[in-house]
Order: structure tokens, then C-alpha cells, then sequence
């Protein structure tokens, strides 16, 4: 039984179609990309930050608003 288990782990039905190749440029990491994205996001999130701050205020900033 062993014997047989055996030989059929060894028997191998894989076939390589193409050989690996290395890459000539990197894949990662894409630094202009993620500056780009970096800068954006600390766009969006500086935005959030002044609409919340300026929805959250509730000081009088002239006179019409004390009416």
C-alpha cells in the first residue's frame, strides 16, 4: 500500500508552458503614483477637516447674526 502511495507522489503530471522571466523594470513600488495619490487623499482630508471645523463653529461673526 505504502509502495504504491509512494510512486503515485512521485508521478508528476505538471508541464511548465512558458519559463518565468524577470521583469526589467520594477513592478513595485509606483513612487509617482503614490505621491499622487498621497496628495489627494491629504487634499480630501484637509477639506473634511476645514467643512467640519467651519460647520462646528457657532461664534458670531457679525452683527446680522445676533438677530
Amino acid at each position: 500500500e505504502q509502495l504504491r502511495l509512494a510512486e503515485k507522489q512521485t508521478s508528476t503530471n505538471v508541464v511548465v508552458s512558458e519559463p518565468a522571466k524577470v521583469p526589467t523594470i520594477p513592478v513595485r513600488p509606483r513612487t509617482g503614483l503614490n505621491i499622487l495619490l498621497s496628495v489627494a487623499a491629504v487634499m480630501v482630508l484637509a477639506s473634511g477637516v476645514v467643512i467640519a471645523i467651519d460647520t462646528l463653529d457657532d461664534t458670531i461673526k457679525n452683527p446680522d447674526e445676533i438677530r
